[in-house]
């Protein structure tokens, strides 16, 4: 077997056959596509949505805000301008938890400006948040584009008390595929936290 090229690994070419170097494999279905770190930040834009992937997914860890209690929300970037103007619907479910009692909380609202993602962030030294959401069928021109927070901010709220949500929603049908998500505070500013993006391959 003569040498392979950079990249290229060792490889079975079936029973019987001469072993080659060919391309190495995939890494698994996700992709990891850009990481922004906030850092006092009005804003946090994840810009790297394209048609190469349909749905995508987006891990925050160790989310810091300037306001005791402020939400983290998003808006969605189309054709390169982001959407706002009572747009995004969307509803939660979760609760939390004190000393002294546990509380389930559910919320819906119909044509808002933003949608929240994370609930009450507390400023509490070894506080905060973090996040997994889903953004289904981002690049479809007739559809309304949809997301999820599954198991949303592990955040504390205002009260210290640990708060666990799940949030779901869409924007508004469009003729346009999704381009960006925007975090941003309901009151402040991001302090902290590394936003990351992936995407799932299409086949």
């Amino acid at each position: 077997v003569g040498p392979g090229s950079d990249g290229e690994v060792l490889t079975s070419t079936g029973a019987g056959s001469t072993p080659a170097f060919e391309a190495a494999g995939g890494g698994g279905a996700w992709t990891f596509i850009e990481k922004v770190t906030a850092s006092t930040s009005a804003t946090v834009d994840l810009e790297g949505l394209s048609s190469t992937y349909d749905n995508y997914c987006v891990i925050v860890n160790g989310i810091k805000v300037s306001v005791h209690g402020a939400n983290l929300e998003i808006r969605f970037e189309r054709g390169g301008s982001y959407v706002a103007g009572s747009a995004y619907d969307a509803t939660s479910f979760g609760r939390y938890d004190s000393l002294t009692a546990n509380t389930i909380q559910s919320s819906s609202v119909a044509g808002g400006d933003n949608i929240v993602v994370g609930k009450g962030i507390n400023l509490t030294a070894g506080w905060g948040g973090g996040l997994v959401a889903y953004f289904f069928d981002t690049q479809t021109t007739s559809n309304h584009q949809r997301f999820c927070v599954g198991q949303h901010v592990s955040s504390e709220n205002a009260l210290n008390d640990l708060a666990v949500y799940n949030f779901g929603g869409r924007i508004d049908a469009s003729t346009s595929a999704l381009t960006g998500i925007r975090f941003i505070c309901s009151s402040g500013n991001i302090d902290a936290g590394d936003f990351r993006l992936y995407g799932m391959a299409n086949s």
